[in-house]
């Protein structure tokens, strides 16, 4: 993917939801939870000050977070499901975890 957020905006991968019960029943998608933790995929530079000073962002590439609920507009890129993000409405770094890809 080729996607560099600007200012100070993140691309996050949200964690996947299972449509499906542990014991198999298959759940509607009205009734499934918001994702609200994911994996950064790409960060801005950062925002600018009035005193045009850069505020770097405050997470990296690859980083697991945890964000309110509704927070981010979904995007979809190369057919996967994505959010934007501000850095500045996450609650923060899930430390000691490691995800994939």
């Amino acid at each position: 993917m080729n996607f560099k957020p600007v200012s100070n905006y993140i691309l996050v991968r949200p964690v996947d939801v299972p449509d499906t019960t542990p014991s198999g029943l298959i759940l509607p998608e009205s009734s499934l939870d918001k994702p609200n933790m994911g994996t950064v995929v790409a960060v801005g530079d950062g925002q600018w000050t009035e005193r045009a000073e850069r505020i770097p962002v405050s997470v990296k590439v690859n980083d697991i977070i945890l964000f309110p609920k509704y927070s981010g507009t979904e995007v979809k890129l190369n057919k996967e499901k994505y959010l934007i993000m501000r850095d500045t409405d996450l609650f923060g770094i899930v430390a000691n975890e490691t995800r994939p890809d």
